[in-house]
């Protein structure tokens, strides 16, 4: 991950989350963040300058890693027909928030964010690529007369993008 996150956003996720006791499961979740803080892992922020997206941006900031659970199976539930899976003391359903956190995934990454995280990949991870990528080829970032050439202009843009988040 270390290796990764300059070059994409990361989102971390506890998959087959169902495995885990609730109360293992916040554990688990406390101890990935502390990993990840510990080692400088940059993971993806939810925006929390936006009007429109704070306060949902900021509790789901508050729920990372998600815990999800995958079916293609699609169970009875009362009269209706969900995804989910089938245990002998129930039914998990994927779409259930009480039962793990698929839906406020899908809604942060394809609803709520999906305008923000394309602005970091372009400013951010595209930009740091193609300075790393012309800094090999020879150029530098500053000319002969001490001014910042084009191939770095956006890096000024880039850490003030990222003083934002």
């Amino acid at each position: 991950m270390k290796s990764i996150d300059s070059k994409v956003n990361i989102i971390p996720l506890i998959a087959k989350a169902d495995t885990i006791s609730k109360n293992d499961l916040q554990k688990f979740k406390s101890k990935i963040m502390n990993e990840l803080i510990s080692n400088n892992i940059q993971i993806y922020q939810f925006p929390s300058d936006d009007e429109t997206t704070v306060q949902a941006n900021s509790s789901t900031n508050g729920v990372l890693p998600f815990a999800v659970v995958g079916s293609i199976d699609e169970v009875k539930v009362g009269k209706r027909m969900v995804r989910g899976r089938h245990y002998p003391w129930g039914v998990l359903q994927v779409e259930n928030e009480n039962h793990c956190d698929f839906v406020k995934l899908r809604d942060m990454l394809l609803c709520t964010n999906m305008e923000d995280l394309k602005d970091q990949t372009h400013f951010y991870h595209y930009e740091c690529y193609r300075c790393r990528k012309l800094q090999k080829m020879g150029f530098t970032d500053v000319g002969p007369d001490n001014q910042l050439v084009s191939c770095r202009t956006s890096l000024s843009t880039l850490k003030d993008f990222n003083k934002r988040r």
